[in-house]
């Protein structure tokens, strides 16, 4: 699961530094770091789970670790025998996002548990859940990573990344591949079979693509409470491209684009 949120506005901003005579702005995300903390540990205590979590330096029991991480800012990748979380801050992109993937399926148990107590708080763009193992090769450009992983590229398209030598090289075209992740400013351009979307994402993504949207998938949304938009498509998974036809017609709904 990954959930989108906003910075804070530029006037509100804490973080100016000057280097050398430059000034530096350090963006920060309206949902902090500690508070993200403070979410994600409620709804773990609630279902029971974490028991011991790993980080860079050590394990320790994870109220322990939770109550020091949220003090600090950002506090990255954390890991739980369960669950792997991470926070972090696409500030040339507009926004920050907190992250939950399972270490087993299942692990998280109903996926609303969790994002439900983010919604609602201001800022908050959009979510949604996902296969990771597809999306990692949905949105893989290095044939590198490709290598190491025993995975034939071969066949896929490619293009140059656009630098100029000697960095520049050959890398995997994903452009028309149904699962790519693209980044805009202040939202992802994302599909999924179970999303979560507010009213800035309608303002940021194009408003004038709500009510298309509403209107082709109206039996597979809910409307929540704050205006949240809730899509569920039921028995349907994004985890291959033998659903790529629903993932090119969702796109389009979402974002007017194929």
């Amino acid at each position: 699961m990954k959930i989108i949120f906003s910075l804070t506005e530029k006037d509100d901003l804490r973080g100016n530094h000057e280097l050398h005579g430059i000034s530096l702005v350090l963006r920060e995300g309206i949902m902090s770091p500690g508070l993200a903390i403070s979410k994600l540990q409620g709804t773990a205590d609630e279902l029971g789970m974490l028991g011991v979590i790993k980080t860079a330096d050590d394990s320790a029991p994870a109220s322990v670790v939770l109550r020091n991480v949220g003090n600090s800012r950002p506090w990255g990748e954390l890991v739980s025998q369960q669950l792997i979380f991470q926070y972090g801050v696409a500030a040339s992109f507009e926004h920050c996002f907190v992250q939950i993937e399972e270490r087993y399926p299942a692990a998280a148990g109903v996926w609303d548990d969790w994002i439900n107590p983010f919604v609602l708080e201001a800022g908050f763009v959009q979510g949604w859940v996902s296969d990771v193992e597809y999306n990692r090769w949905q949105n893989a450009t290095d044939p590198f990573e490709f290598q190491l992983a025993g995975r034939d590229c071969s066949h896929l398209p490619k293009k140059s990344n656009s630098l100029p030598p000697p960095l520049s090289k050959e890398i995997v075209d994903i452009s028309a591949n149904p699962g790519r992740w693209v980044l805009r400013d202040g939202y992802v351009e994302a599909v999924a079979p179970r999303m979560w979307l507010s009213e800035l994402f309608w303002v940021r993504a194009g408003l004038e693509k709500k009510e298309r949207f509403q209107q082709e998938y109206a039996d597979s949304i809910k409307a929540l409470e704050g205006e949240i938009l809730k899509l569920d498509l039921q028995d349907i998974d994004f985890d291959s491209e033998v659903t790529a036809e629903e993932q090119v017609r969702l796109r389009s709904a979402l974002y007017g684009n194929v």
